[in-house]
Order: C-alpha cells, then sequence, then structure tokens
C-alpha cells in the first residue's frame, strides 16, 4: 500500500466518523423528552436517547439503521477488496516457494 492510499483512508474514515456524529447529534438534538429523563446506562446514547423521546422517533430510527449499514457495509467492502488484493498478488507469485 502506498503512503497516498493510506492517507486517503485515514482522512475518509475520519471524515465519515465527523459527518456521522453530526447527523446523529442534530437528529438527537431535535427529540423531545418528558417525564423522567433517567437513563440506566454506563453513557449517553443514541437508542438509549430514543427509548425514552416522548415523540415520534421513526425518522431518528430510520437515519441511525440507515448511517449503520453505509458504515459496515462501505468497511466491509474495503476489507473484501484488500483481500482480494492481496489473494490476486500471492497467486502472481510463480513458485510455490516465493509464496
Amino acid at each position: 500500500m502506498s503512503q497516498k492510499v493510506c492517507v486517503q483512508l485515514v482522512t475518509g474514515s475520519y471524515i465519515c466518523g465527523c459527518i456521522n456524529s453530526m447527523v446523529q447529534t442534530g437528529f438527537t438534538f431535535s427529540l423531545h423528552f418528558c417525564g423522567e429523563n433517567r437513563l440506566d446506562h454506563f453513557f449517553c446514547d443514541v437508542p438509549a436517547l430514543i427509548k425514552i423521546s416522548c415523540v415520534d422517533t421513526f425518522v431518528n430510527e430510520i437515519v441511525l439503521f440507515i448511517l449503520s449499514a453505509l458504515i459496515i457495509i462501505s468497511t466491509t467492502t474495503i476489507i473484501l477488496v484488500s483481500y482480494g488484493y492481496i489473494l490476486s498478488t500471492v497467486l502472481k507469485i510463480p513458485s510455490t516457494h516465493g509464496r
């Protein structure tokens, strides 16, 4: 892997992480809470906040699902492509001793 590709992967992961957190934070700030606002969790996470919200959270849940799916699919695709490159490189080695 070249240094350029490594920098692109790191930059892409930071950018996607920042976009993901900004979108989820924006949708979380749009929630309204009523009654007791106590969470029985170690930290305040989006699914826990959705549970105690007293408004319709369908859009929040869909956005959370889509973002999670995009993250899982994109990282899995990158991993599988990199393994494909590794496998093709190993198979191109002419001798079994070199492998």
